[in-house]
């Protein structure tokens, strides 16, 4: 926290006094600001039992926060999928979801521990169908398979549950994540909320394309059936010390070009 009370006072500093000797030293300011950056990361953090609850992973805060939910129905054979806003708040199915950089986790969360993470999207049941909306046979399943990814970086996937029931969280690898036996994964136990997490490996936008069929136990698509398909979308944010150094330069340059 004193890193960032030092750089609020820089960014006062900078932008009401431009002599020579007051932009000197402001700018040793940040530099040592910025190479104290790594050592404070790291000091007095011990970690904790576990990450937010899913709807509250949105990288933009409080305000960001909510569920988006994939929701699910078989009716005719035919397999739909929509995005809509969970119960919690005020998330935008039709927006990117900003993936932040925050915490240090204890075990089975620690796979998120240095990745920007967001765990807002989740698997549901249609809620706008009255009677059973995944209409299937007792042997058929509900599965889903990841086809394509677009980003900068990897996507990781980790197994997690409804948010209210957070220990019972897995944090097994699917979904073509290193350490996964599949790109597809069964969506089981009564088609309850689902909320799975997804690490990312660099900063920038990701496209996370989903298949959505009806299976036998081993995965295989059942004949007959029309499958279902969604994208989830994620914007993933620099950590804090790349952002203050980003931060830092631009007002640097901001600084020179008014002083010209």
């Amino acid at each position: 926290m004193w890193i960032i009370r030092i750089s609020a006072l820089y960014l006062d500093f900078m932008m009401n006094n431009y002599s020579f000797t007051s932009f000197f030293l402001a700018k040793c300011i940040s530099v040592a600001c910025l190479a104290a950056l790594p050592a404070a990361s790291t000091f007095a953090l011990s970690p904790v039992p576990s990450p937010p609850m899913p709807g509250m992973t949105s990288g933009l805060g409080m305000m960001g926060n909510g569920m988006v939910h994939s929701e699910v129905a078989v009716q005719n054979h035919v397999v739909s999928v929509a995005l809509r806003d969970g119960p919690s708040g005020p998330a935008n199915p039709a927006t990117r979801l900003v993936a932040g950089v925050a915490g240090l986790f204890a075990s089975p969360f620690d796979v998120l521990n240095g990745q920007a993470y967001n765990a807002q999207y989740g698997w549901l049941e249609d809620q706008t169908i009255g009677f059973t909306p995944i209409d299937i046979a007792s042997d058929e399943f509900i599965w889903i398979e990841q086809t394509n990814v677009t980003g900068p970086g990897i996507v990781a996937v980790y197994e997690g549950g409804n948010g209210m029931q957070m220990p019972n969280h897995t944090m097994d690898p699917i979904l073509n994540t290193p350490g996964s036996l599949s790109s597809a994964w069964m969506w089981d136990e009564g088609f309850k909320m689902q909320h799975n997490w997804y690490a990312f490996s660099a900063p920038g936008d990701y496209d996370v394309d989903y298949r959505v069929y009806v299976g036998d136990a081993s995965g295989a698509a059942i004949s007959g059936y029309t499958d279902g398909a969604v994208t989830f979308q994620f914007t993933a944010v620099p950590e804090p010390a790349s952002s203050t150094l980003l931060l830092t330069t631009g007002l640097l340059g901001l600084c020179r070009r008014r002083r010209a």
